[in-house]
Order: structure tokens, then sequence, then C-alpha cells
């Protein structure tokens, strides 16, 4: 398979996951705002620091009506597309090139939504546990995960529970642990995978180390740094090993 071809595959795949979360994020918020009063502390900034997109701003003055249908189809037309390459694509190279970007698209948007919209959840702000529970239940179904983890975890909605189940749940699709598992599985498909599979076993290591309890904001927020800058050093890899081939090693 030719380089640009894998790359093309690549960040079509990503930016595909990247449209679907993005809208999933803002309708799932659009929601919770509707639920909190305005001393929650919780607005739409918040979306702007997970995505870093100052056109999250704009978007946010449409009409509540047609900012749900909007994204309700860039949603419904993601999976659907996702779903058809799964189903009638041989999973051959090309195939695997697009679980690497989805995945690492994948692992991305989690750690961002930890970082930013559960890190605000841990503030003082934030008191009164109807409201926390409320917004804990916003963070999981930003991604697709408040029914999977109702389903596992059999007790009322607590912070660690959340952040635990985010990081290290081996069968939900967009929790770190299983989009690295993923990452693996289309690496050890490819020539040439050393290097991005060493990373990737890498930030596995890291992420399996960590159990949280007591969680504090600080320490978390430095995690997800940890972790995003991991991430961003297992693209380095994937390029340097697929894309831009005379930089490998």
């Amino acid at each position: 398979m030719l380089s640009r071809v894998a790359e093309r595959m690549y960040w079509a795949a990503r930016y595909l996951e990247r449209a679907e979360n993005t809208a999933r994020l803002v309708r799932v918020y659009d929601a919770a705002l509707l639920d909190l009063p305005e001393q929650a502390g919780v607005g739409w900034p918040i979306l702007v620091d997970i995505c870093g997109d100052e056109l999250l701003r704009r978007f946010a003055g449409a009409s509540p009506r047609r900012r749900h249908e909007v994204l309700s189809g860039v949603v419904q037309h993601a999976q659907q597309l996702t779903g058809l390459l799964s189903g009638t694509m041989s999973h051959g190279d090309a195939y695997s090139f697009i679980c690497l970007g989805r995945n690492l698209e994948r692992a991305d948007m989690t750690t961002r939504i930890i970082d930013v919209a559960a890190a605000t959840l841990l503030r003082s702000a934030v008191s009164e546990a109807r409201l926390d529970n409320t917004l804990w239940m916003a963070v999981l179904k930003s991604l697709s995960g408040y029914q999977m983890y109702r389903q596992y975890v059999r007790r009322r909605i607590r912070d660690e529970d959340v952040i635990r189940f985010l990081l290290g749940d081996t069968l939900f699709p967009r929790a770190v642990t299983h989009c690295l598992i993923e990452l693996e599985a289309a690496m050890r498909g490819l020539p040439n995978h050393e290097g991005p599979l060493r990373a990737v076993l890498r930030l596995q290591r890291m992420v399996d180390a960590q159990q949280p309890e007591a969680i504090e904001e600080a320490a978390l927020r430095r995690l997800m740094d940890e972790l995003q800058l991991e991430l961003a050093g297992i693209h380095g890899q994937v390029s340097a090993a697929w894309f831009l081939p005379e930089q490998a090693g």
C-alpha cells in the first residue's frame, strides 16, 4: 500500500470519529445545561476547552431545535459509515489504518473529556449531590457510556468509578484501555510496527498503573496531560513508520 493512501485512510477515520464525538458532546451538554442552575459553573466554554475549537462559540448560538437535528444527523451518519466499513470492507492493511485513526482519536477525546469536564466537576463550585450526579451522567453520555457504566458498575455514580471505567475498562469501545487494545491489534498486522507498538504498550502500562481512589483535581489533570502527550507520541510513531518512512528509526 502506498504511504499516501495509508495516511489518507488514517486521517479520514480520525476526522470521521472527531465529527461524531464533537456532535455527541455538544448535544449532550446542550441538554444538560437545561437542567443545571447557573451557579453550577458549567457552560459552553467547557466544550471549547475540550475540543480546542473556537467555532463552537458560534455554533452555540443556533436555535436548540435546529442544533439537535443537525447534531443527531452527524452522529447517525458517522455511525452508519463506520458500520458500513466494518461490515463490507476487507479487513486488510487499509482497514488497519482506519482502525488506527479511529481508536487513537477515541482515546484522545476520552482523555480530553476527563481532563476538562471531569476536572471541572471536582471543583468546589459543584457541591450538591444532585448536580454532581447530573454532570457525571453528562460525561458518560458524551462518550455513549452511560448504559454500559450502569450495567457494569451497579451502584450510584461516583467520580472515581467513572474515571476508572473510562480509563481502564477493556470492553467499552471508548475506554482508553480498549482503544489501546484495538491499536495494538491493528499494528501487529502491519509491517514495520515495532516503534508504534512500543509506544502503545508503554501507554498501556501507564494506564494499567492507575487505580483512582481519592480523586484530586491537580493530579488528575497532570495524568491526563501525560496521557495526551503519550497519544501524540503514538501518532508521531505512526507517521514515522508508515507515512514518512524515511524518518523511521
